[in-house]
């Protein structure tokens, strides 16, 4: 957090509030968010119910959730040769694997299970090499 603040204050967003927090109880009023944005988080959760229901919580009527995290599925995660070209290229990735962390990403029908089940709409997931990209709107 503290690399994060000094960063967003270099490029002139000293407004930027960073907090650490459980997504699974974000400490925010209902309906306080219009866009929650998620990068590389649910990989570490036990599921995505729980996570998927309070982000719901913390979004505005017609609200919008943007998640990305890797494709459990996707042919560059479960090709060993790709793989290793992936970590040349992303050296931190290299911890989160060693611990076998790929093995812990959710699959796409598991995430557009989790959003419908939650009460999102006009849910989209995508596969984008090894990463899957899922909107959904809350309303």
């Amino acid at each position: 957090v503290r690399v994060a603040k000094k960063r967003a204050v270099l490029h002139g967003n000293s407004r930027l509030i960073f907090l650490v927090g459980d997504m699974e109880r974000i400490p925010f009023k209902d309906s306080t968010f219009d866009l929650v944005v998620c990068i590389n988080v649910i990989r570490y959760l036990d599921g995505l119910e729980d996570a998927f229901s309070d982000i719901h919580r913390v979004l505005k009527d017609k609200g919008w959730l943007i998640l990305v995290d890797g494709d459990r599925n996707s042919r560059e995660i479960n090709d060993q040769v790709v793989r290793e070209e992936i970590l040349k290229k992303h050296p931190l990735e290299r911890e989160f694997v060693r611990c076998d962390g790929w093995s812990m990403l959710f699959g796409q029908n598991e995430i557009e299970d989790g959003l419908a089940y939650t009460g999102f709409r006009k849910v989209r997931v995508e596969s984008r090499r090894m990463y899957l990209i899922a909107r959904a709107m809350k309303g």
